[in-house]
């Protein structure tokens, strides 16, 4: 048992003993948009600018990804108002034809027909 304690105090000894290493600080480089330096003689401004889209523009000049993903999204948009137009005249479409035929439907005088062609 006097062994066991021993082993595990030298191995506890060792251990610690080792190199320490100094971790250093990553040095990163400012952001433009948070960078001030323009002088400010006014309490506040006038024309306020989004800070967050700031920093994010300045994210997509940097990054091919992010341009890409920008592109993409404007080509989503652009498409997404076609999409729209085709869907708007099928929807007007098929309400005509629901509308005619309900039209036509009440014309019908037998009313056991009439009520088996609307359901």
């Amino acid at each position: 048992m006097k062994s066991f304690f021993i082993i595990l105090l030298s191995l506890t000894m060792f251990s610690c003993g080792g190199k320490r290493t100094e971790n250093k600080p990553a040095v990163q480089e400012t952001p433009k948009a948070l960078q001030d330096d323009k002088l400010e003689i006014k309490s506040y401004s006038r024309s306020k600018s989004d800070l967050a889209e700031t920093l994010y523009l300045e994210l997509v000049d940097k990054s091919p990804e992010l341009k890409k993903l920008e592109d993409d999204l404007g080509t989503l948009n652009s498409k997404a108002s076609d999409l729209e137009t085709k869907f708007n005249s099928y929807n007007q479409k098929s309400d005509s034809y629901y509308n005619s035929a309900k039209e036509k439907t009440t014309a019908i005088t037998d009313s056991l027909l009439r009520k088996k062609l609307l359901l």
